[in-house]
């Protein structure tokens, strides 16, 4: 319990201990003063259970029941510490408390002042939390049952009216939520919810009055999922950024990770190139939305330097590479430095500096192995292209990268058949830029419905660009 206090927080709990109101047990101040010398990692060769309890209680003769329920009352303190800790920080919470007492203490008239300048702080916010919502409907609550209030003899039934309307925001804001969760597992997992369509429908009928921010988007996410074309992708996007400050910070990171997924499920149809989603992870660093307890992971790092680079923005790749690469977990951070500066290195034209990154260093991290081979492969292709010469280095590349994916042990199936298939049409692509006679058409259609293949978007600027070539080649041959 004590290993995840902050300093801070181990110190508060020190002092909370001394209050004769919050702790009675005498020695718990004494212990706690001990073990916070070895904070955070407790382990030291001068810390053991006899050493401590000689520094604690000098006096007595160690007992292990005594010591067992001197720890077991230090435990329970520390949860009456977390309690009234997070109290502490939750002022609305703390109001809340507060007009219950004031109300169940027949306070009348300091009930109804303090209700009514809770009530007024909470409409006045502008982004709103659904406990938000769920506090104001429990403040009207309170003041239309009180036994001592005049509101139900009222004509119109204002306060019923609000009561309802913050009912509906709650239910819409967190029902928005699970349907949208929902979805995301029909489309990962395959997980099928067999009233989805039904709440989905009900949802959409009660939300038709709301013109709450975060609402109108799920509205437009939901509409979105039903039929996934560009045009309701554009405005979706358009309409998140427009009313991303709007947002409280749950809905940003909600709309802006659906979105996030939203357009690489794009990406890998084909619908999108991979630079769409740029914008999007810019904006997740700018909030710190995409960090997780301070770290970025491995498949958001590769994504963001991919989707830069591609799009030619170098310097943001640059200042992202010494910037973020430190936010990754320790064990990742010396592989995906080296893949970032070889894939930047690709993206400039630097084919041999990229091949010469990833040749002199050693990938030990699974992920970044398989996509520092697909980043070699790249990079023979291209340079394959530029020269008949690497002919010999880019088929046996292909041979290599195909024999190093079926030995491969830590990816699944249907993972390894998109990386197979990227190596299978890339060596397809090869060789028809090589035959003698050259056959558009049989380019033209081999990207047609393949979905499972890594780095589509590359594959199809290759098609192109093999087109090109070739056109400029049988014309300086007639020539």
């Amino acid at each position: 319990m004590l290993a995840c206090f902050s300093k801070e927080e181990l110190k508060s709990f020190e002092i909370w201990l001394k209050s004769p109101w919050f702790n009675t047990n005498k020695n718990l101040p004494k212990l706690i003063a001990e073990l916070s010398k070895f904070h955070p990692t407790f382990e030291s060769k001068h810390l053991n259970k006899e050493k401590l309890f000689a520094r604690v209680l000098p006096k007595g003769k160690y007992s292990d029941r005594r010591f067992n329920n001197l720890f077991s009352d230090a435990y329970l303190a520390a949860e009456q510490f977390l309690i009234y800790h997070r109290l502490q920080v939750q002022e609305d919470l703390q109001e809340d408390l507060l007009t219950r007492e004031l109300q169940e203490k027949y306070l009348e008239d300091w009930f109804f002042k303090r209700v009514d300048e809770a009530s007024r702080n909470l409409e006045t916010r502008n982004k709103k939390k659904w406990t938000d919502h769920l506090q104001m409907y429990r403040y009207h609550s309170r003041v239309y049952a009180h036994p001592g209030s005049k509101t139900r003899a009222k004509g119109g039934g204002e306060l019923l009216y609000k009561m309802n309307e913050e009912l509906d925001t709650l239910y819409l804001l967190e029902k928005a939520y699970l349907l949208n969760e929902m979805f995301f597992r029909k489309r990962i997992m395959n997980e099928e919810h067999p009233y989805f369509d039904a709440e989905l429908k009900y949802w959409k009928a009660l939300s038709e009055k709301m013109k709450h921010p975060a609402i109108q988007l799920f509205r437009l996410r939901f509409d979105f999922i039903d039929e996934m074309n560009l045009d309701k992708y554009d405005h979706l996007k358009r309409q998140m950024f427009l009313d991303f400050d709007k947002l409280n910070l749950k809905n940003q990171k909600t709309h802006l990770l659906s979105l996030i997924n939203d357009t690489n499920h794009m990406v890998r149809q084909g619908m999108l190139d991979i630079t769409a989603l740029l914008d999007l992870y810019q904006l997740g660093l700018k909030t710190d939305l995409l960090l997780t307890q301070g770290k970025l992971t491995m498949h958001s790092y590769s994504s963001i330097v991919i989707s830069s680079n591609t799009k030619g923005s170098f310097d943001f790749t640059h200042d992202f590479i010494a910037s973020y690469s430190k936010l990754l977990d320790v064990e990742l951070q010396v592989d995906s430095v080296a893949w970032a500066r070889a894939h930047t290195a690709y993206w400039q034209g630097e084919k041999e500096h990229c091949l010469d990154i990833l040749q002199h260093h050693e990938f030990t991290i699974s992920y970044f192995s398989v996509v520092s081979k697909v980043l070699s492969l790249q990079a023979y292709f291209d340079l394959y292209l530029e020269d008949d010469s690497y002919f010999s280095y880019l088929f046996n590349y292909f041979d290599t990268f195909e024999k190093w994916l079926y030995r491969e042990k830590n990816w699944s199936d249907r993972l390894k058949k998109s990386f197979l298939r990227f190596v299978q049409l890339s060596r397809y692509l090869a060789r028809q830029y090589g035959t003698l006679v050259f056959k558009e058409e049989k380019v033209n259609d081999m990207l047609e419905g393949e979905h499972n293949v890594q780095a589509l978007n590359w594959l199809k600027k290759k098609v192109e660009e093999v087109k090109m070539k070739r056109k400029l080649t049988n014309t300086k041959e007639k020539v």
